[in-house]
């Protein structure tokens, strides 16, 4: 039981912040859309 709670911990500490992740990645989609967004507008030009 010792070593699972020592493991459930360290897998508590280690375990990604989501709100970050969401945030990074939805960043990341935005600024790969806009820029695919321009490149169709200036194909269209």
């Amino acid at each position: 039981d010792c070593q699972v709670d020592v493991a459930k911990a360290s897998f508590d500490v280690r375990q990604p912040d989501k709100e970050l992740w969401k945030k990074v990645c939805r960043g990341f989609l935005k600024g790969r859309l806009q820029s695919q967004q321009e490149q169709q507008q200036v194909v269209v030009l």
